[in-house]
């Protein structure tokens, strides 16, 4: 077990200070703001252009490997955005990433999504999915950090070429795998990079946090699970990522699993392909699959970890207790841009210190009953809206401090805004009771 851990120091290690560059880019699609407001249904401020790009990073040996990702930036030049770093769900075939699908609708399409509301994305593909060979190292932390890390290192030389800029800003989201994804590499900014990189915000979003605990008893539980194939993708991985944990494949996997467990660490089958053959091959055999994806219980035992190690504004919810694991992301990804949306700042780049959208303080935040909005300008109008978009609130302000009742409210996040002549303050607030 030390050796273990000790080949997983060295192996962030070397991915740290190995030369991350940009290979190439390549422009995929250009879509208008009024596009985007059409299809996502938000009010874009921007339209989006979106590149695949290649850059260097680290393999698990250590050793200089070239990945892909999805790049995609807001159309205006002469803006200067924040940073956002979106880690996608499981993918299941190589092919199934944000470089590949953002133009059919995929989830690389979010990346559109956070371009057209003032944000540079960064989406990576991972180590062994989209134009990186060799097997892909599920949920394997340290490597889903490095990537994501060494596609920022990158972003400077792609910014260059295209005329793009950015701030210090960083946000950092991701869903499933990814919400994992996004989880390390805050932790490896806040931990390793912090003469790099300094978080803005973070949003993690139903993601499989607990993999020795949480995820292990479900899966390992009687309670059927449709997605059998996460199992040996993860145990797959960890061989490749740490080594050492069997010999051959019938050590861990008795017939008829093996063989077709074996294709899929071989790239013969994909992994969708695999969990259709494990369910044809549990339900003959032993009738026995799922029920949902990544228990809510992941986020609970990550929210009390990092209130334990002291975390400040830290919020878990719950955005629809009635949806399963697929129908959490709408209302995850809606609730996540209305939290980033309270600190982004969108410059000029001849005023590069003068945001476009400054901060809106609220106190206390969470809110209950009341809520006071501080130093507002005079003559200016507020406005709250929910996470689905919706206006639930409007005043007039004349200056000051000012009080809002917030009784009326259901428990969850609103974006508050304050504008007047030119300006706009925003900032986001929490009613909770």
């Amino acid at each position: 077990m030390k050796s273990c851990f000790a080949a997983a120091f060295l192996l962030l290690f070397y991915a740290t200070v190995a030369a991350q560059e940009l290979v190439s880019a390549t422009l995929l699609g250009v879509r208008t703001s009024s596009e985007l407001t059409s299809q996502f249904g938000l009010p874009m401020s921007f339209g989006a252009k979106f590149y695949r790009i290649t850059y260097t990073t680290s393999d698990l040996q250590g050793m200089t490997d070239t990945v892909s990702g999805l790049v995609a930036v807001p159309d205006d030049p002469t803006r200067v955005y924040p940073r956002v770093v979106y880690q996608h769900g499981t993918a299941g075939s190589p092919l199934g990433v944000p470089s590949f699908n953002a133009a059919q609708d995929g989830e690389g399409s979010i990346g559109l999504l956070f371009a057209g509301l003032g944000y540079v994305a960064l989406l990576p593909d991972y180590l062994g999915l989209g134009l990186s060979d060799g097997f892909h190292p599920y949920v394997h932390a340290a490597s889903e950090a490095w990537v994501a890390a060494d596609m920022l290192r990158a972003l400077p030389a792609f910014n260059a070429q295209y005329d793009v800029f950015t701030n210090e800003q960083l946000f950092i989201t991701g869903y499933s795998q990814g919400g994992h994804a996004a989880m390390a590499l805050h932790r490896e900014v806040e931990t390793s990079l912090q003469d790099e990189f300094t978080v803005t915000a973070a949003a993690h979003l139903s993601g499989p946090y607990s993999i020795g605990e949480v995820m292990r008893d479900l899966i390992l539980s009687d309670d059927i699970y449709y997605y059998p194939s996460y199992l040996p993708n993860t145990i797959l991985s960890y061989q490749t990522g740490y080594g050492g944990l069997f010999d051959q494949m019938t050590d861990v996997f008795k017939e008829p699993y093996a063989t077709a467990i074996g294709q899929f660490y071989t790239g013969a089958i994909t992994l969708d392909q695999l969990n259709n053959q494990l369910i044809a091959l549990l339900t003959t055999n032993e009738g026995a699959m799922a029920d949902d994806q990544v228990p809510y219980l992941n986020s609970l035992l990550a929210r009390d970890s990092m209130l334990a190690r002291g975390a400040i504004d830290l919020v878990a919810t719950d955005v629809d207790p009635t949806a399963d694991h697929g129908g959490c992301v709408v209302p995850a990804l809606t609730y996540t841009v209305f939290f980033f949306a309270g600190y982004q700042q969108v410059g000029t780049v001849t005023a590069i210190d003068t945001p476009v959208v400054e901060l809106l303080q609220v106190w206390p935040n969470p809110a209950g009953a009341t809520a006071t909005l501080r130093n507002l300008p005079a003559n200016g109008h507020v406005t709250v809206m929910d996470i689905s978009g919706l206006t639930r609130m409007r005043a007039t302000v004349s200056g000051g401090d000012q009080q809002l009742d917030v009784s009326g409210l259901e428990n969850g996040l609103y974006l508050v805004q304050c504008r007047t002549a030119g300006r706009l303050w925003q900032g986001k607030m929490v009613v909770q009771r």
